[in-house]
């Protein structure tokens, strides 16, 4: 993966203006310093336009390569300077956040009303795991930028055929954000102070605690609550269409009804694959199989366990509820108000509209939805492309999903050709 791409996914997008502008130096030395000739030697270094002129305003007349050099290093240091500037300024406001963390567990510590300390307990396992989170994306502000300056130096000594790399790595390593070891400390301190408060003194446990709360995302205890309602409901709705297939007297499939069978199969199968999938993510994440890694997913897009059961909950109220009015079609005599062609309708309807919302809307460079977008070309271009594990392994679980495609197929068919020849004869055989 390319360095610029890598960047934009590992930034931390409320300080994305504070990291090393990489694409914009790497625009500028291809502008300034351009690539050789067919035909041997350099293009001439006439007039160009300014560093500091990125919207096409005043331009500066370089006569030589190294005034080009110059204004290209003083660029460099320029951004060297913001990020300094920025990294001075959160390690300010992170040492603050510690202290005050230290006199609320000293106000705990003093005594008081129960429901108090209680309150004030929670309120520090939570800024304490909030600061760990903070700490640790500094440090990979850190890192992040660090690279990006090697490399851009690295183009730079290419692009001019110098040799300035070695100098301004000393001098990226005398930066302030670079020597400075405060954030490592207040790292350390940290984990501390939290295995003395909530883990007996226990340093080890604390700091797999606040790991894994770390990685756990904002996912709330209201989120988590409207979470098991909704499976709840989920489980007494799957119990209900059960009962009606298999127990009650009165509800039958009728032979009209049976061509729609391989849609609430397929759809049925489909979200069945999205609950496992949930159920896989829980499963790596329990035993801390790194699949951010494995499969190359943005870790500041990734989707958690319970996410991705919140969205399989809420396709799966839509589509029992479905089915169980389809199944009531003829006991309750609905079909004097509608057909039986409009729940299959509706289903395929809402099952469109939400994977759109899905894979469409919230596709964004970086995002989920754009890594599984780009795997599926992959695996349409096929050899022709280049085939990471993440490819190969949603090429195998495409393998599995023959049936739900063979009757997704099947029901792309009906839609489109019999439809109409089944409305008409249904509707013939009501008057009847």
């Amino acid at each position: 993966m390319k360095f610029g791409k890598h960047l934009d996914q590992a930034l931390y997008e409320p300080w994305r203006k504070f990291y090393v502008n990489y694409k914009r130096l790497k625009d500028l030395l291809k502008k300034f310093f351009k690539q050789e000739t067919g035909g041997g030697g350099e293009v001439p270094l006439t007039t160009y336009g300014s560093f500091d002129d990125e919207e096409g305003g005043k331009e500066n007349d370089f006569k030589s390569k190294e005034a080009l050099e110059q204004v290209f290093i003083k660029e460099l240091e320029e951004e060297v300077k913001k990020v300094n500037s920025h990294y001075r300024t959160m390690e300010e406001k992170m040492h603050k956040r510690f202290e005050t963390m230290v006199a609320q567990a000293t106000e705990m510590q003093d005594g008081g009303d129960r429901n108090i300390h209680s309150g004030i307990s929670r309120s520090i396992n939570i800024s304490c795991v909030d600061l760990y989170r903070s700490l640790n994306m500094l440090n990979n502000f850190v890192y992040l930028n660090t690279i990006g300056f090697d490399k851009i130096a690295k183009k730079f000594d290419k692009a001019c055929k110098g040799n300035y790399r070695k100098a301004f790595e000393k001098k990226i390593k005398q930066s302030y954000f670079v020597r400075s070891t405060k954030v490592s400390d207040l790292l350390s301190e940290t984990s501390e102070f939290y295995a003395n408060l909530f883990e007996n003194g226990d340093a080890t446990k604390a700091k797999v605690r606040l790991l894994a709360k770390m990685t756990q995302g904002s996912y709330s205890k209201d989120d988590m609550c409207w979470l098991g309602i909704k499976i709840g409901i989920v489980i007494s709705l799957v119990f209900w269409n059960l009962f009606n297939l298999v127990v009650s007297p009165d509800l039958h499939i009728t032979p009209g009804m049976e061509v729609y069978i391989p849609l609430y199969r397929a759809v049925g199968l489909l979200i069945s694959l999205i609950w496992m999938w949930g159920f896989n993510i829980w499963i790596w994440s329990k035993y801390r199989v790194n699949h951010v890694f494995i499969f190359e997913i943005s870790p500041r897009h990734k989707l958690s366990h319970l996410e991705i059961w919140n969205e399989a909950a809420s396709m799966s109220l839509v589509y029992l509820l479905n089915s169980l009015l389809f199944l009531h079609h003829e006991q309750y005599r609905l079909r004097t108000q509608l057909s039986a062609v409009f729940y299959p309708m509706a289903l395929v309807a809402f099952i469109v509209i939400k994977m759109w919302s899905l894979f469409v809307q919230r596709s964004k460079q970086g995002s989920v939805q754009s890594d599984i977008i780009h795997s599926i070309w992959c695996i349409i271009i096929a050899p022709f492309g280049r085939a990471r594990f993440r490819d190969c392994y949603l090429a195998d679980y495409f393998c599995s999903m023959q049936k739900v495609f063979s009757d997704l197929q099947y029901s792309i068919c009906f839609y489109a050709f019999e439809i109409g020849t089944l409305s008409v004869s249904s509707g013939s055989t009501t008057s009847k």
